[in-house]
C-alpha cells in the first residue's frame, strides 16, 4: 500500500510539473505574440525627407520570423514581402527621396530566387521614376566596401546592378566566381561501414539517390546539373551585364560556357 501511494504521489508531481511547464510555455508564446503585434501597430511619424536603407546583411525570410527571434535578436530578420511592399510604396511616396542598399562580408546567403525578387522590385522602383518630374525623381544607390572579398560576390553584384549608381571603396574587389553545384557521393564510404543502400530510381534523370548508389556522375546526372547551372549563370549574367549584348558575351568567355 505504501509503494502504491508513493508511486501515485510521484505521478501527480510529474503530471503537475509538466502542466506547469506547458502553461508557462503557452503563456510565454501568448505574451511574445502580444508584444510583437503591439510593436507592429505602432505608427511612427515619417519625416518629410526620408532615405530608405536596404541593409542586405540582415537576413530576408520568405515566411514570418519566430516571435522569440524578434524579441531576442537586436537585428531581427525581415520578411521578403515587407521589403517588396516597402519599395513599391516608396516609389511614389513624396516623403521618400531615395534608397541606399548596402552589402557587407556578413551578408546573409540567400537563394537566387530571393535576390531576383528584390532586384525586380528595385527595377520596378526605377521604372516608376520615369513618370516623375525631375525634381521628384528618387535616387537608387548601392554601396559596399567590396564585392566578394571573403567569397563569391556574384549575387551581391547582381542586385547592385539594378541600382542607378554603385559606390565601392577604391581598394575593394569584384569577386565574380561563377556558379558551382557540388555533389557528394558516398557509395564507397557506405560500403566500408557495411551499409548497402536499397534504393530505386525511375528513369535516368531521377538521380536523387545517386549520391548513395554511385561513385560519380552518370551522363544524365551531369547533363541535368550542367543545364541547371548554365540557366542560373545566364540569369546572373543577363542581369549583372545590363540585359545582354557585349557584357553577356564577355562574361561567358571564349568557349561560351557558363558555370562548371
Amino acid at each position: 500500500a505504501m509503494f502504491r501511494r508513493t508511486v501515485f504521489s510521484t505521478g501527480r508531481i510529474i503530471k503537475g510539473t509538466f502542466a506547469t511547464v506547458g502553461a508557462i510555455t503557452v503563456g510565454g508564446i501568448a505574451v511574445s505574440q502580444y508584444v510583437v503585434m503591439k510593436e507592429a501597430k505602432k505608427k511612427e511619424e515619417v519625416p518629410s525627407n526620408v532615405v530608405l536603407h536596404l541593409d542586405m546583411t540582415i537576413p530576408l525570410l520568405e515566411t514570418s520570423p519566430s516571435p522569440f527571434e524578434n524579441l531576442s535578436n537586436p537585428r531581427p530578420p525581415l520578411r521578403l514581402h515587407s521589403v517588396i511592399k516597402a519599395l513599391d510604396h516608396a516609389a511614389t511616396d513624396e516623403r521618400v527621396k531615395g534608397v541606399i542598399c548596402t552589402f557587407g562580408s556578413d551578408t546573409a546567403p540567400l537563394p537566387l530566387a530571393v535576390w531576383q525578387e528584390v532586384r525586380s522590385s528595385v527595377l520596378a522602383f526605377r521604372e516608376k521614376q520615369k513618370d516623375q518630374t525631375e525634381s521628384n525623381k528618387r535616387f537608387l544607390w548601392a554601396s559596399t566596401d567590396t564585392f566578394g572579398e571573403a567569397g563569391d560576390g556574384s549575387a551581391h553584384f547582381y542586385l547592385a546592378s539594378a541600382f542607378d549608381k554603385i559606390y565601392m571603396q577604391p581598394t575593394g574587389l569584384l569577386g565574380l566566381f561563377g556558379l558551382h553545384l557540388p555533389n557528394l557521393f558516398m557509395k564507397r564510404l557506405l560500403a566500408k561501414i557495411g551499409v548497402e543502400p536499397q534504393l530505386f530510381n525511375y528513369f535516368e534523370y531521377k538521380n536523387a539517390t545517386n549520391q548513395f548508389t554511385h561513385e560519380g556522375f552518370t551522363p544524365a546526372h551531369r547533363e541535368q546539373l550542367q543545364k541547371m547551372t548554365d540557366s542560373l549563370f545566364d540569369q546572373l549574367v543577363a542581369g549583372g551585364g545590363g540585359g545582354g549584348g557585349g557584357a553577356v558575351g564577355a562574361a561567358h568567355g571564349p568557349d561560351g560556357g557558363g558555370g562548371g
